[in-house]
C-alpha cells in the first residue's frame, strides 16, 4: 500500500473517529438531561399523597396539594443535602407528597393535636420562625396561591422571604387567617401594598417587609395590627409617612425605618407607640 493510501486510509479513519465522539457526546447529552430533575413524574408524587387518610384535616392537606401543584422550581436539583451552608436544594427529596404526613414535608410546621394542624409555612430556608433565615438552599417559587389556600386556617407563621419571582398580585389578594403570628415578605422585590392586606390580622406579631421596592404606605396599612411588636420596613423606597401612620400600633416594641428615602417626619409621628423600645431612622 503506498504512502498516499496510508494517509487517506488514516484520514478516513479519524474522520470516522470524530463522528462517533461525537455521536456518544450527543446520545450522552440526551440521556443525562432525560434523567436530570428536569422533568419529574409527578403522577407517581402525586400518587402517594392520600388527603383523606393525612395526618392533617383533608382539607388542609388538599390545599398543600394545591400549592405545590402551582409552583414553579427554577432549582430542579433531585440531590437533597441536610447539611449546612448552601449545600443542597429543596426539590424533590424534600418529601413534599411523598407520604401522607404533611408535617415531614420541607418547610411544613404542625401542631400536635390530633388531627394535626399546618401552623407554618416557610418557604424560605429550613424550618424556623426567624424572617431573616435566608434559604440555604438557594430555591426561587414562582406561583399563584390556590383558592384553597383559605384552608389553611391555622396557620400562624407564613414565610416566603427571598422568593424574588413571586406572583406579587396573588401576594396582595391572598387572605391570611386570624392565627397568623408571622408574616415574612422581606427580599421579594414587593413594590406595593394592598390597603387592606393585613385586616383581621390583630394576633401578629412580626411583619417582616424590609429589603424591598415600597414607595408608599396606604394612611391605613397598619390598622387593627394591635397586637404587632415588631414592624421591620428598612430598605426600601419609602418617601412619606401618613401621621397617623402608626396609630394602632400601641403595643409596638421595635421599628426600623432605616435605609429609606424619607425627608419629613410629623411631630407627632411616634406619639402612640408608648411600648416602643427600639428606633431605627
Amino acid at each position: 500500500m503506498t504512502k498516499q493510501s496510508n494517509a487517506a486510509l488514516q484520514l478516513v479513519t479519524e474522520s470516522m473517529m470524530r463522528i462517533i465522539v461525537a455521536i456518544l457526546l450527543i446520545f450522552w447529552s440526551v440521556q443525562w438531561f432525560s434523567d436530570s430533575s428536569y422533568t419529574l413524574n409527578t403522577t407517581q408524587v402525586y400518587a402517594a399523597t392520600d388527603c383523606a387518610n393525612a395526618t392533617v384535616p383533608q382539607s388542609q392537606c388538599q390545599a398543600l396539594v394545591d400549592i405545590y401543584n402551582q409552583m414553579w422550581w427554577t432549582s430542579r436539583n433531585p440531590v437533597y443535602t441536610q447539611g449546612t451552608g448552601n449545600t443542597g436544594l429543596w426539590w424533590p427529596s424534600s418529601g413534599w407528597l411523598m407520604n401522607n404526613d404533611p408535617c415531614s414535608w420541607h418547610g411544613v410546621t404542625c401542631d400536635t393535636n390530633s388531627p394535626r394542624n399546618v401552623i407554618g409555612l416557610n418557604f424560605a430556608g429550613r424550618k424556623a420562625n426567624n424572617c431573616d433565615t435566608r434559604n440555604p438552599f438557594q430555591a426561587r417559587i414562582s406561583w399563584s396561591f390556590p383558592s384553597s389556600f383559605s384552608s389553611l386556617n391555622q396557620l400562624q407563621t407564613f414565610n416566603i422571604a427571598y422568593n424574588t419571582w413571586i406572583n406579587q398580585s396573588s401576594l396582595q389578594s391572598l387572605s391570611m387567617p386570624s392565627t397568623l403570628r408571622n408574616y415574612c415578605a422581606n427580599y421579594i422585590w414587593l413594590t406595593s401594598l394592598w390597603a387592606n392586606q393585613f385586616s383581621g390580622l390583630s394576633g401578629l406579631q412580626v411583619l417582616s417587609l424590609h429589603n424591598n421596592n415600597l414607595t408608599s404606605l396606604n394612611a391605613n396599612q397598619f390598622q387593627g395590627l394591635s397586637g404587632l411588636l415588631y414592624l421591620y420596613l428598612y430598605s426600601n423606597q419609602i418617601t412619606s409617612l401618613s401621621s397617623t401612620q402608626f396609630a394602632w400600633l400601641t403595643n409596638l416594641q421595635q421599628l426600623y425605618l432605616s435605609s429609606n428615602q424619607l425627608t419629613w417626619l410629623s411631630s407627632t409621628q411616634f406619639a402612640w407607640l408608648t411600648n416602643l423600645q427600639q428606633l431605627s431612622l
